[in-house]
């Protein structure tokens, strides 16, 4: 022992009796990385904790059937578990569970919708797109437009009309082309 003074000491995480000369709470460098995760650390805040307007739960408060839905660091979605947990199954990665009202924190069963795909997903939010008079920063109505469209129809030019309506030459051509403001009928009088 070269007149080191050994204590014995128990290790916190897998209970093992070990020898040290300092005060040391765990048996090996596993032993410690383990032994400071989960409920076990004394950063534990319960379990949750919010990234990206999402409440994400560890996997210490998942079952058994679930936890396959867990990220790298031990963590999953909440609003995932919960549609797990409706439906009684895990979910495939490629399934995304949609919040009704838009709320990502109110993961309460009857706001979540289960889509097959990211794509489907998507077509559900095409329709909340925001389009002409509804865009916040948006100078023309939807009159504005027809009018626009009546004297492109007459063959004024470009800058005289995007000159009598405030907006530059190349939202007018936009609008002639049919890039901008597609849902305005294109019937003139």
């Amino acid at each position: 022992m070269n007149g080191v003074y050994e204590l014995k000491y128990i290790c916190w995480h897998c209970g093992k009796e070990f020898d040290s000369n300092v005060d040391r709470k765990f048996c090996s460098r596993k032993c410690w990385n383990e032994g400071w995760k989960g409920k076990k650390t004394h950063a534990w805040a319960g379990g949750e904790y919010v990234s990206g307007g999402r409440v994400f739960v560890h996997k210490d408060l998942v079952e058994d059937e679930f936890k396959c839905m867990c990220n790298t660091r031990g963590y999953v979605r909440r609003a995932r578990l919960v549609m797990a947990r409706k439906i009684g199954r895990a979910l495939k990665g490629n399934e995304v569970v949609h919040h009704k009202n838009g709320d990502k924190k109110d993961d309460r069963p009857e706001n979540l919708r289960l889509f097959e795909s990211d794509n489907e997903h998507k077509k559900e939010h095409i329709v909340d797109i925001a389009r002409g008079e509804e865009v916040w920063c948006s100078k023309l109505t939807e009159d504005d437009v027809k009018e626009i469209k009546k004297c492109l129809g007459r063959g004024e030019t470009h800058r005289s009309i995007a000159k009598k309506f405030g907006v530059t030459h190349r939202r007018v051509g936009d609008i002639g082309r049919g890039k901008s403001w597609k849902h305005v009928g294109k019937e003139v009088d």
